[in-house]
């Protein structure tokens, strides 16, 4: 099976995959200790893939598949649970279920790693020799700068007086937390925007390509990019900063995955850009706002209840940001990364005696 008809078929299996997975969970249960555990080992899933591209180490590289996808599937459940149960009694407090304030904490933390590995590529942690070490490192470090800019921009004084808000807890940072925390997912939409013209117009000048130069100049536009979708939805259009966050900037980041990832980018290979990039975005817009509506139609009968959408509990909009950041959005990329499209490909047949 070859591209594009590998990527709609993973794409199709893997969001049956998860609906069933979702379906057989309870809501409460669902929306408390699974989303959260689930979306903290999504950050360990992107090291794996983007930062070791699915190579650990020697011994795990010559294991072929379904071995060596179960293996760094299992490195990827313990030690983000292990990152779990460290966030829950650090920056949660011990209060059971996860909070929302630790819940769009570990949020953060997801967007944090994608500008982190795809702007930065992992630098400095990447000048450790040692592969699995540089790893480990590097999900240390994310956490140690995540929560100082947590604590820095994040502030829940709006949730006072919910039951669900602990004052201790609350950073207290600069800005409302709801709007945060869309900033970080919109400059995470703006890198696969940029992916998506393969960084073009920045190829026009080689000299902003370097090594030296690109991450500033790669996350400058990024930072801009991210503030302009943020005023223009939010200021401009009047849209509730929760509905732009999940049902435009998730569902397009959602997209983006199964057209650049999942797909590998192969719909509109041949196309030159911008007109590549233009499609590439139309592509993920429509991916991810039309998986979007058939989870939004189907979450009644997931859920087992009826789901209310909008201020100030915003139920809909988080179990959907669940559905697809959580759940969904690890099982593509583990097929695509971990497992190397097992068992939809063929592992390469070696002759013998080589």
């Amino acid at each position: 099976m070859k591209q594009p008809i590998l990527g709609l078929v993973g794409t199709g299996v893997m969001v049956l995959v998860a609906l069933g997975f979702i379906k057989s969970i309870n809501f409460a249960f669902f929306m408390g200790w699974v989303a959260y555990v689930l979306v903290c080992m999504v950050p360990v899933e992107l090291t794996v893939c983007v930062l070791w591209q699915s190579r650990a180490s020697a011994a795990i590289e010559k294991l072929g598949q379904p071995v060596k996808g179960i293996l760094l599937t299992l490195f990827v459940v313990v030690t983000g649970a292990l990152i779990a149960g460290i966030a829950f009694y650090t920056v949660g407090g011990g209060y059971a279920p996860p909070s929302p304030i630790l819940n769009l904490y570990v949020i953060s933390i997801v967007c944090l790693a994608f500008f982190a590995l795809f702007v930065l590529k992992g630098w400095p942690l990447t000048l450790i020799p040692n592969r699995f070490v540089s790893g480990v490192a590097f999900l240390a470090g994310l956490h140690v700068v995540g929560y100082v800019l947590f604590r820095v921009f994040f502030n829940f004084g709006f949730m006072t007086g919910a039951p669900v808000y602990v004052p201790s807890l609350d950073p207290h940072g600069v800005f409302n937390a709801w709007v945060a925390v869309t900033f970080y997912v919109a400059v995470v939409a703006a890198i696969f925007i940029a992916l998506s013209f393969d960084l073009w117009p920045l190829t026009k000048a080689p000299n902003l390509l370097s090594r030296r130069t690109l991450p500033f100049v790669w996350g400058a536009a990024a930072l801009v990019t991210a503030f302009a979708l943020l005023e223009s939805f939010v200021n401009v259009l009047k849209v509730d900063v929760v509905v732009v966050m999940v049902r435009i900037l998730i569902a397009f980041v959602f997209g983006a995955i199964i057209v650049l990832v999942v797909f590998q980018g192969s719909l509109f290979a041949k196309v030159s850009q911008p007109f590549k990039g233009i499609l590439n975005v139309l592509a993920a817009a429509v991916a991810g706002g039309g998986l979007s509506i058939v989870y939004v139609h189907l979450a009644t009968a997931l859920a087992g209840m009826p789901l209310a959408g909008g201020a100030p509990q915003y139920v809909l909009e988080i179990w959907l940001a669940s559905a697809l950041l959580a759940v969904t959005f690890p099982f593509l990329s583990g097929l695509a990364g971990l497992f190397e499209y097992w068992p939809l490909v063929r592992p390469p047949q070696v002759a013998p005696g080589k």
